[in-house]
């Protein structure tokens, strides 16, 4: 039964709508949510609402914009100040009308079918010098930062109409910088839209084990006000409209800090993090570099933190001569190229074979979704 006081939130094929949003983040201008109104009888309960075969309700249809010209899938879930429900899932199969319209010239038809297509936004931050942490530096997450950028451009014309990004490394990844960039990011992904949000660095829990990334101005002394606490990445990634891809390159940074914290306690926290991200009403895809227990390395051989080498080869399917894929990696990676294209479901399964064959088993990536998003495409991949 469904209580006047609870609402709807739709998600059509990643096309994502929640009830409350702000308008900052409403710009797709989503339909009106349906008036659920209660009429209570002279035997109501004494929580206000009359029993079921007492209650009339009134049901008002609304509107869902649907992707053009293609099968999606609808997802219905229902929330209110306690719990969010387990969403109701419909599977929608587009079929072609039985007249079509005259064909449009082929180069209006590319520009039509140009501008369908979603935009990206990429917040990439890389931090391996610290001002207040002289024994802390780490020599590829500004690397990192800057190859998971140069892949996610190169699909500009491609799967995505266009591409921004903001990079932020090092001197320009201050806590008051990454915070203005979570802004960004939020700001301007619209419900059509896919944001990306990228970090590579050190990842720290405080006193009270709330897991904080590392900006280049972090202060030990000043743990709160300094660091990036999972809140602030959590809540804006939660308010973003459309798609939403979180990849973590972190790694635990308790020796740095001259502190004696567990690993264990770091992992409990990140794992509540991405937990949190990747509940039914989300929306978020997070890959992180390595399970609670581990470490996230790098290596020259590599020229990258292990996580970011593989996740740029997955993405765009190019590797590196001197370190070619195995056998299971190699054949995941072959599969991409055949079809086209990368789904998080195979960048998945080439992360975990492929940083497993760099690390030789000492790291194992982590990934999680959002039961009601499905299996979409992050980037187009050539056949080479």
């Amino acid at each position: 039964m469904i209580r006047p006081k609870q609402k709807l939130a739709l998600l059509a094929c990643g096309a994502l709508c929640f009830a409350g949003l702000p308008a900052a983040a409403a710009q797709a201008s989503p339909p009106s949510w349906p008036s659920l109104t209660s009429v209570p009888t002279a035997n109501t309960r004494s929580d206000g609402y009359a029993p079921a075969s007492r209650l009339s309700v009134e049901l008002r249809q609304m509107t869902v914009a649907l992707p053009a010209a293609r099968d999606c899938q609808l997802s219905i879930l229902v929330e209110n100040k306690n719990a969010v429900s387990v969403p109701a899932v419909i599977r929608l199969h587009y079929s072609s009308a039985a007249t079509t319209a005259p064909a449009a010239p082929a180069a209006s038809a590319a520009a039509g079918a140009d501008l369908l297509k979603p935009k990206l936004y990429v917040l990439a931050v890389g931090v391996g010098k610290y001002a207040n942490l002289p024994g802390a530096s780490l020599t590829y997450p500004a690397t990192d930062a800057r190859a998971f950028v140069a892949a996610m451009q190169r699909q500009k014309g491609g799967l995505y109409r266009d591409v921004e990004v903001k990079l932020l490394t090092d001197e320009q990844a201050t806590r008051d910088d990454i915070a203005d960039g979570l802004d960004w990011l939020q700001h301007q992904t619209t419900a059509r839209d896919v944001a990306m949000a990228f970090f590579a660095g050190h990842g720290a829990n405080d006193d009270t084990r709330v897991y904080h990334f590392l900006p280049y101005n972090f202060d030990p002394t000043k743990f709160k006000r300094t660091g990036v606490a999972r809140s602030d990445i959590d809540s804006t990634l939660k308010e973003i409209a459309g798609k939403v891809f979180l990849f973590l390159d972190t790694c635990d940074s308790g020796n740095v800090l001259g502190t004696t914290r567990a690993r264990s306690r770091m992992g409990v926290d990140i794992t509540e993090l991405v937990n949190a991200l990747a509940a039914a009403d989300s929306g978020v895809v997070v890959y992180c570099a390595s399970n609670r227990f581990q470490d996230a390395l790098e290596d020259p051989a590599w020229g990258d933190g292990a996580f970011t080498k593989a996740l740029v080869e997955g993405l765009t399917g190019d590797t590196d001569p001197k370190l070619p894929p195995g056998a299971d990696s190699g054949a995941l990676l072959q599969v991409m190229r055949t079809r086209g294209k990368v789904t998080i479901a195979t960048l998945e399964a080439y992360l975990a074979e492929r940083v497993k064959e760099l690390t030789k088993g000492r790291q194992t990536p982590v990934s999680t979704k959002p039961e009601t998003i499905p299996d979409l495409p992050l980037a187009a991949m050539s056949a080479h």
